[in-house]
């Protein structure tokens, strides 16, 4: 598990670069499709969901408390009510399901703990990296290349700018 800062913008700013937020859903989509029929079954799903989203799924939860979520996705999302999740359903789900945290979680910036791999972390991810490309653009040119600096290094948590907070 890593710590983060995320926002609404966070994850709403990884929802809109669709090609990067697309292909983790597709990535994530392989992961849970263990049998590789190319849908989802429930115990696929239930298998992990959590993970995918860094819902902080514990075993000490009643069984019947997932499965009633489950079922609840699958009565939402099962558009052609076949009994399994296909890609593009998965996607409306996922979609849908990122776009409601960032409602949830709003404008102020939250610490969060995210599973390794899991949408947010990705969204997290993705933040840094645009702020690291964002200020390395303007970074000062030495005998006319860019200096050698790791833009996710260095970058603070609290203000995500390159320097540390005082």
């Amino acid at each position: 598990m890593s710590v983060a800062m995320v926002n609404s913008s966070t994850i709403m700013g990884f929802i809109k670069d669709r090609k990067t937020f697309n292909s983790c859903i597709a990535e994530c989509f392989e992961m849970l499709d263990i049998d590789g029929t190319g849908t989802l079954s429930r115990k696929e799903l239930r298998g992990g969901f959590h993970r995918v989203l860094s819902l902080g799924y514990y075993k000490s939860e009643p069984e019947e408390e997932t499965k009633d979520l489950h079922e609840i996705v699958f009565k939402r999302f099962d558009e052609d009510q076949n009994g399994v999740i296909d890609r593009k359903e998965f996607m409306a789900l996922i979609r849908e399901l990122m776009q409601a945290m960032a409602r949830g979680i709003g404008d102020s910036p939250v610490l969060v703990a995210l599973e390794q791999g899991s949408l947010l972390m990705k969204a997290a991810q993705h933040e840094l990296a645009a702020l690291a490309s964002m200020n390395l653009g303007s970074a000062r040119k030495k005998n006319g290349k860019r200096s050698d600096i790791n833009g996710l290094l260095g970058i603070c948590l609290c203000c995500h700018k390159l320097e540390t907070c005082s």
